[in-house]
């Protein structure tokens, strides 16, 4: 929990199936819960010393990646994957308030508490994995002649 007892974000995962939640302190974490169920599906530790406690939050539109900001001016981007990790980092003038990517999520704009407003480009460091080509080999189609009389 955030020390002040409370959580410090919350963010809908695009699908809308899962939330995730800030819980903040010294090791901050994202929990995050199926929606349906309402259950705890997991917890990831968010492992950015830099960033300090974790004040905004928001999904990638992919669902694969959160970013987070922190106390500390500090943006960090983490990847879901198996083993959560940094992919992307950047500092800010003042606290974290809020960050939300765009609709494609290549950019991630975020406001901080001294007024300031980044538009950073995330393109090539936040990249969903792409889908793994077919191991099918796919077989041309026999084109008929339309002059030709089959019998």
């Amino acid at each position: 929990m955030h020390p002040s007892g409370g959580f410090s974000g919350a963010a809908w995962s695009p699908k809308g199936d899962r939330i995730a939640v800030l819980e903040g302190g010294l090791q901050p974490r994202a929990v995050i819960w199926d929606a349906r169920s309402q259950l705890k599906e997991s917890a990831v530790r968010l492992d950015a010393p830099a960033a300090g406690a974790l004040t905004a939050l928001d999904w990638h539109p992919s669902g694969t990646f959160l970013a987070a900001g922190g106390a500390n001016n500090v943006l960090v981007v983490w990847s879901l994957g198996s083993a959560p990790a940094i992919v992307y980092t950047r500092p800010c003038s003042d606290k974290v308030n809020c960050l939300a990517f765009n609709g494609d999520g290549s950019r991630l704009a975020v406001g901080c508490d001294d007024g300031s407003l980044y538009m950073f480009d995330v393109s090539q460091d936040v990249k969903p994995a792409s889908p793994k080509p077919s191991t099918k080999e796919e077989t041309p189609e026999p084109e008929m002649d339309e002059d030709s009389d089959t019998k």
